[in-house]
């Protein structure tokens, strides 16, 4: 595109000139097919000069045929996310480790397991800020709730499954490629358990469906388990209807079937309001059910846990959180 523009001698010096430029400019980088605008003035002008300068624009050269100074203002594009990590995907974990230690020299080093995905996990770096996973099913219990992530249940030959680039303002970056025609789904939340015990969270927006562009924006965060709030990581279900600076009111609603994600609770007492059946998983695996009886009032000790409804019928509680140590007893 090129501008360009003159200004009535009287009006001359009074910043109209900038402001009427700045405005094409705007208009144009409106037009996603816009990329470059050019703009011509004699030498001797220099106030014309000034005016391209002042807008950004970047002298090319001097236009052969006319003698004209050609000045030009390219579209600026926001960073591209850095890749964070290839994933590799296959049957089965331990193969692949061995697999991919014959063909580098590099053994794997065990990253933990994707408690809500049926997965876990193993990492080679491959420099300060980037790495390889290698993922495959977590056989042990508990079974996903649905299929695996990635596309594993259905994978048949071992492969670079996708890459994930680091973000952030996942919202904003979402919304900005949808209305560039790439749907990529909602913003969730995701987390692996270390070996150690502590959970990795981050969240994340993938294309949908998954495998049919290998592409995925993350941004990750090292968060310790104990500070993984359940109004924070799971406001769908967890609501504060009070607090002060000895307790939280929580309101917790869950629908029929409805899970939840690995968070913490203090010391506390649930009071419920509708019956309800829930299963508790822990960090380790392990998991328990638990019945409770509209009306009812329990004692419910501090730790992690990720809950699930699996009951028939919505359910929902007001858990009286104690601020303070959770000692669990």
């Amino acid at each position: 595109v090129e501008i360009g523009y003159a200004v009535a001698a009287e009006h001359q010096r009074q910043g109209y000139a900038t402001e009427a430029v700045e405005a094409l400019v705007g208009r144009a980088f409106r037009h996603p097919e816009v990329v470059v605008i050019t703009a011509t003035t004699y030498e001797t002008l220099e106030p014309s000069i000034g005016v391209l300068r002042k807008s950004g624009f970047q002298l090319l050269g001097r236009d052969q045929a006319t003698g004209l100074l050609r000045y030009e203002r390219r579209r600026t594009f926001p960073p591209l996310p850095l890749v964070d990590h290839l994933v590799w995907g296959g049957r089965d974990l331990e193969q692949e480790i061995d697999r991919l230690q014959a063909l580098t020299g590099v053994r794997a080093t065990a990253g933990g397991r994707h408690l809500d995905q049926g997965t876990r996990n193993a990492l080679i770096r491959l420099g300060p800020a980037m790495y390889l996973e290698l993922i495959g099913p977590d056989l042990s219990p508990p079974p996903p709730p649905g299929p695996r992530w990635f596309g594993l249940d259905d994978l048949t030959t071992p492969r670079l499954i996708t890459w994930a680039a680091k973000a952030e303002n996942l919202e904003h970056r979402a919304d900005a490629a949808c209305r560039a025609g790439l749907e990529l789904g909602e913003v969730r939340s995701g987390q692996r358990q270390q070996n150690d015990g502590r959970m990795l969270s981050w969240r994340l927006v993938r294309p949908l469906p998954l495998m049919a562009a290998l592409a995925a924006l993350w941004i990750m965060s090292a968060v310790p388990a104990l500070a993984q709030d359940p109004v924070k990581v799971d406001p769908k279900h967890y609501t504060v209807e009070f607090e002060n600076e000895q307790v939280r009111v929580l309101r917790i609603s869950y629908g029929a079937g409805e899970k939840s994600v690995m968070h913490d609770h203090p010391n506390g007492v649930a009071v419920f309001l509708t019956d309800g059946q829930v299963k508790f998983t822990t960090p380790d695996g392990k998991s328990r059910e638990d019945a409770a009886k509209a009306g009812s009032t329990q004692w419910a000790p501090g730790g992690k846990h990720l809950p699930e409804n699996t009951g028939d019928k919505p359910f929902e509680l007001i858990l009286v959180e104690l601020k303070g140590k959770s000692t669990g007893k």
